[in-house]
């Protein structure tokens, strides 16, 4: 099963399974929205889905595609809920498919604005 939306006008596919992301990837993922790689795989499966894990696995694939873009400034100008996000099923034929049969796009009322990332202070050191 493969994951396919478009982003600035450029169609990417992803593979959502966990398993097929590296470390750095999953590190990543944990260290930018708070998910274990356990949540962010049941996040992905969820038709309602997950803005956080959805936004995770679009900024994985836009750096696979080679655009390295930072998270923060990545984050600040994606919209998920206008990203129609589709479901190939790439399971060779004859093979059961362990994929979603359907997920929705994740439609809203149309681009938010986006919200700022409010950091916790830092504790002062004695």
């Amino acid at each position: 099963m493969l994951f396919e939306f478009e982003v600035d006008g450029q169609v990417l596919r992803i593979d959502p399974d966990p398993r097929k992301l590296t470390g750095a990837e999953l590190l990543a993922v944990e260290r930018h929205t708070g998910m274990a790689m356990v949540d962010f795989g049941e996040a992905l499966m969820n038709p309602r889905g997950s803005a956080a894990a959805v936004a995770a696995l679009v900024w994985i694939a836009r750096r696979r595609s080679g655009d390295f873009v930072k998270w923060d400034d990545f984050i600040e100008t994606l919209h998920p809920l206008t990203l129609e996000l589709r479901v190939i099923d790439d399971t060779p034929e004859g093979q059961p498919s362990d994929s979603v049969a359907d997920v929705a796009p994740m439609a809203g009322s149309g681009p938010s604005k986006p919200r700022s990332r409010a950091r916790a202070p830092r504790a002062k050191a004695t």
